[in-house]
């Protein structure tokens, strides 16, 4: 009985801490992250230890009290609630981290860079300039005839967002032309910049 208790311990401490010794790419998605979600639920999953209460800044405004999973990794996740008193049923989930194995069900992580994307979709896909604030920022729009717009999300939404060369090198000449309204990926100049994904969300329909 001593074994049999001391291997289910075992099995357990296995599960909460499988993030840490694989590599494999975890599930940015509806099923990991559902309307229901809780914070008291993330604790359960990944344990006391990765998640932590902490201030995010939101899509166009300031730090609001949230929490995050994972607050020391490249696997960072921030999250917000709708229910704030309880902590309970998210208003948006989001990773940003380059490095991190979040991977969207279209198979997207931080750090993919628009060539790949487009690649990846086997059609020129269409995103905003980049202008505005919050999620307008070079925010992916449709994915046109491409195959990811068969891929079934579940009950949520997934929204990207692009960026050229954060480190000032972006071609201005190129930049200026991709900076009111909308575009395609196939549009010279956002080939030429060839942006990348800096930020992924889940956000979820009103109810």
């Amino acid at each position: 009985m001593k074994v049999i208790v001391a291997l289910g311990i075992l099995c357990c401490a296995t599960s909460v801490g499988a993030w840490q010794t694989q590599n494999e790419p975890l599930d940015f998605s509806c099923a990991v992250f559902p309307e229901d979600l809780s914070e008291a639920g993330l604790i359960s999953r990944y344990g006391a230890e990765n998640v932590i209460r902490a201030p995010v800044v939101g899509a166009d405004d300031g730090p609001i009290d949230g929490t995050v999973l994972f607050p020391d990794s490249d696997d960072r996740v921030e999250i917000t609630w709708r229910d704030t008193e309880n902590r309970r049923v998210p208003a948006w989930v989001r990773v940003r981290e380059e490095g991190s194995r979040w991977s969207t069900p279209h198979g997207i992580t931080v750090g993919d860079d628009l060539l790949g994307v487009e690649r990846r979709n086997g059609w020129p896909f269409r995103l905003r300039a980049f202008e505005g604030e919050g999620w307008l920022w070079g925010a992916l729009r449709s994915w046109g005839r491409g195959r990811l717009q068969n891929v079934d999300l579940g009950d949520c939404a997934i929204r990207i967002n692009f960026l050229p060369n954060e480190n000032g090198n972006a071609d201005p000449m190129l930049f200026g032309q991709v900076t009111c309204g909308e575009f395609s990926s196939g549009h010279p100049a956002m080939q030429g910049l060839n942006p990348s994904v800096v930020a992924i969300w889940i956000t979820y329909p009103l109810r």
